[in-house]
């Protein structure tokens, strides 16, 4: 895991991905996340009736490190 989490921090590009992606990388269901993501637990924003993350973002919250 700290291999891709210095991937992620060297990336000067936010990485945008869906629920999917967080689900599988903290091994949780897709509707845990959008619960993560609409009680303020993780960051997310909307575009249209989609939900993304910034997977940077959402790695620094749940795991500590800087955004």
């Amino acid at each position: 895991m700290q291999t891709l989490k210095s991937e992620i921090t060297a990336n000067a590009e936010p990485s945008l991905v869906r629920a999917k992606v967080v689900a599988k990388r903290y091994d949780v269901t897709e509707r845990s996340v959008f619960n993560w993501f609409e009680r303020g637990v993780i960051p997310g924003f909307r575009i249209g009736k989609t939900v993304r993350f910034n997977l940077a973002e959402v790695v620094a919250k749940l795991e500590g490190g800087a955004p």
